[in-house]
């Protein structure tokens, strides 16, 4: 698997470098909506704690 996933990687960039760098940027964008729902979720949770007759 390792194998397929190199020659996958190294024919991307040598076909088509842009290719590549395009899926790890839709990757880094998704992480961070993760990471913002994390936050959003967090803040939620920090609410009810802290403020429980407010909810």
């Amino acid at each position: 698997m390792l194998i397929k996933n190199l020659f996958r990687y190294w024919t991307y960039q040598v076909f088509s470098p842009g290719t590549v760098l395009r899926e790890k940027y839709e990757s880094f964008k998704a992480l961070l909506e993760y990471d913002k729902a994390a936050h959003e979720f967090l803040a939620t949770l920090e609410d009810i704690l802290l403020y429980p007759g407010k909810m």
